[in-house]
């Protein structure tokens, strides 16, 4: 078959190959058919707006001629062959290409229709990118362009696909009905080929990525400051509109989310307070100052009521985060802080819902460090007395790598079936599961967060789920400090493009957000009665009394007394410590009441100590001097080493058989570099700190507590 031989129809793909029984399914998927389908479906699962706030195209204008064009290339003879099983060996099988013409269509489609700069570069990119991750973009467009303009570059193919295209009428067609479909009739064929012709595409985007005499070399400088978010929203949306159009599979209802309800969090709450024989009255105001003064932390009675007292704060407080961007729940350990943000989160996201208009309630991400505390959370969702939720489910998904990441598109899916059907059920639940098209996902900051910055196509899927979500932040201060910047730019897209908020909950809360561009309000402290308002930030230095700072004083159980030589790392500057002074200090704080036998132990008469040393031969010299204090004063130093070494003994254990530290991990041989010693080879891993910023190069530096640590 050559081009001039072609059939009337511009089809997409082949379906049912093999001339299948059912005569009610086309073999063939036309062109336009997908090309509408992913349109509609791209700007449905992005949630994109029909207003336009600048006179511009709307968000939804912009997606929807992305849709139409993004599978524009296909209209090429070279392509219609290659689909049929019909191209020629041996010929030039780049000529078969789409995406590349498909991304000049659509960078001059959104030219017609007056879209900014910012949206025809993010549209060229998700284009010329649908089915394989997000490259550098200024060097991917540069080198693309250069390659077009210059025929001797050997990497020319859109030029030859258009004259091709001028020469078949079904394929022109086809092409001009695409243009005037994704914009409203403002775009056409001949005016494409004018403009790509004519150089005037090559320009513009020249113009954008590329620099210095003849714009010869590529460069990010030009490029629009949010490019990077709209770019991998508008990715991600086609791309999986893409997937999930393309299946055979009808998915349209397995894309939208199930919630779950917060009534079951209620209900549970109300029969364990019925049990322990709590009434309404044990539960404080939530508008008022609760007098937390009373708090025993050791009766379990007590501590339920200040539980229940912080979760209806926070419920109250939740439809304020609606108006601002990030909220931070501050709790100790033990006070229910899961239940809580649980609450806040799905108390949101149902205010997010109702304001926006939306059908379906937004996905809410329950984000944490680490696969063991994961599993901790899960037990919560899938315990049959609170959510009873099933990770297979629209309603709930797990992912991390550890995890079956699965959403079926029938709760009751059979596993028995025929196996050709099991295996397109089991792909579908895979794609969804990974999609993120659950009510609730559990998963990790690993998978968030990468999925943020440059994500491969895979897991560019779940981010429209992003759009008006609820991300909850359990434990961030595990995010390490070299990462923050990072993780606020990437907040920032979760806020700004996907008009998602973030909820950022633990005992310990980090300055992440605070410190940064963000709004933020506390879910605990904005409606205290001490005067703050809604607006109140978590950085509000006059918070003194707050419900937070209030709470966790009640259950304080260790008290922190920081050394004065501490200061010498900071701005503010210190004494350091000599060794000699800072051993007496150690053992005048650390000896007990009136007992200096050699057995004698710190208890309420004495205090707990932690010295950091910056160096190896600082902490040889302050051990020194330690033992030459605690002998002047009868007592008897231990060594945890020696301990361990004596505790080998007496069980008749060779430390040499021990497994090594990576072998404990489930790694390779021991014999990659990890240590021998008998620590090392019980799982712990000799750790010197160092640079630990404490009171000068060689000196220790002290931090106290008041009680046992």
């Amino acid at each position: 078959m050559t081009p001039d031989q072609l059939p009337d129809e511009i089809i997409a793909r082949r379906r049912n190959r093999d001339g299948g029984a059912d005569e009610d399914v086309p073999n063939d998927e036309l062109l336009v058919d997908h090309a509408k389908a992913v349109a509609d479906r791209a700007v449905w699962l992005g949630r994109f707006e029909s207003e336009s706030g600048d006179g511009g195209p709307s968000d939804e204008a912009v997606v929807r001629c992305l849709g139409w064009l993004h599978d524009f290339g296909k209209v090429a003879p070279a392509f219609q062959l290659h689909v049929r099983g019909e191209y020629p060996d041996g010929k030039d099988d780049r000529l078969t290409y789409h995406a590349r013409l498909g991304a000049f269509a659509t960078y001059y489609a959104l030219g017609q229709l007056g879209a900014p700069e910012r949206d025809r570069l993010a549209a060229w990119g998700a284009v010329l990118r649908h089915h394989g991750r997000l490259p550098d973009f200024a060097e991917r467009t540069f080198e693309t362009v250069q390659n077009e303009q210059h025929a001797e570059k050997r990497g020319q193919w859109a030029g030859p696909q258009i004259n091709h295209v001028q020469s078949c009428a079904p394929s022109r067609a086809v092409a001009s009905r695409l243009l005037a479909e994704a914009t409203d009739g403002a775009a056409s064929w001949d005016g494409f080929v004018e403009a790509f012709e004519s150089g005037a595409l090559f320009d513009d985007l020249l113009d954008a990525v590329a620099e210095g005499p003849m714009q010869a070399t590529a460069t990010t400088d030009k490029l629009p400051a949010d490019l990077y978010g709209r770019t991998t929203r508008l990715w991600s949306s086609l791309t999986l509109a893409d997937k999930t159009a393309a299946a055979d599979r009808e998915m349209a209802d397995a894309l939208r989310p199930q919630a779950l309800d917060l009534d079951r969090l209620e209900s549970h709450i109300d029969r364990l307070q019925h049990e322990s024989g709590a009434t309404d009255t044990d539960i404080g105001d939530t508008d008022t100052d609760t007098d937390i003064g009373d708090i025993d932390p050791t009766d379990e009675a007590s501590l339920n009521r200040l539980r229940e007292t912080a979760r209806q704060r926070v419920k109250a407080n939740a439809p304020r985060l609606a108006d601002a961007e990030v909220g931070t729940l501050t709790l100790p350990t033990g006070l229910g802080k899961t239940f809580a943000g649980i609450t806040g989160a799905f108390e949101l996201r149902d205010v997010l819902a109702e304001r926006r208009g939306r059908d379906t309630k937004p996905t809410v991400v329950y984000a944490l460090p680490y696969t063991s505390i994961i599993e901790q959370t899960r037990e919560t969702f899938e315990d049959e007395d609170v959510f009873d939720a099933d990770p297979r489910s629209r309603e709930f998904t797990v992912h991390h790598y550890l995890a079956e990441t699965v959403t079926y598109l029938d709760a009751d899916h059979d596993e028995t079936a025929d196996e050709a059907d099991w295996e397109t059920t089991r792909s579908d639940a895979e794609l969804l599961g990974e999609s993120w098209r659950s009510g609730v996902v559990l998963t990790t900051f690993v998978q968030l967060f990468e999925s943020l910055a440059g994500p491969t196509n895979g897991q560019g899927l779940k981010l429209p789920a992003l759009r008006d979500a609820v991300v909850v932040l359990d434990e961030p201060q595990a995010l390490p400090k070299r990462w923050w910047d990072a993780i606020r730019r990437l907040g920032r897209i979760v806020v700004g493009e996907y008009d998602a908020r973030i909820l950022s909950m633990t005992a310990t809360q980090p300055t992440l957000f605070t410190d940064g561009d963000f709004e933020t309000l506390s879910l605990l402290a904005a409606n205290d009665s001490d005067g703050a308002d809604a607006a109140e930030t978590t950085d509000d230095s006059s918070a003194e009394s707050s419900f937070e700072r209030r709470a966790s004083e009640a259950v304080a159980r260790v008290g922190y007394e920081v050394h004065e030589s501490v200061r010498a790392a900071t701005e503010d500057g210190g004494t350091p410590i000599s060794h000699a002074d800072a051993a007496a200090e150690i053992a005048a704080a650390t000896q007990t009441d009136g007992d200096e036998s050699a057995d004698a132990r710190p208890s309420a008469g004495g205090r707990s100590v932690l010295a950091v040393c910056n160096t190896i031969g600082s902490s040889r010299a302050l051990t020194a001097r330690l033992e030459t204090a605690f002998r002047a004063t009868g007592r008897r130093p231990t060594h945890v080493g020696e301990t361990y070494q004596s505790v080998l003994s007496e069980v008749d254990t060779n430390p040499d058989e021990l497994p090594d530290y990576e072998q404990l991990r489930g790694g390779r041989s021991g014999n990659s570099g990890s240590r021998t010693t008998p620590t090392a080879k019980r799982g712990i891993r000799p750790t010197t700190v160092r640079d630990a910023g404490i009171s000068g190069r060689s000196t220790p530096g002290i931090g106290r507590s008041t009680g046992a640590c």
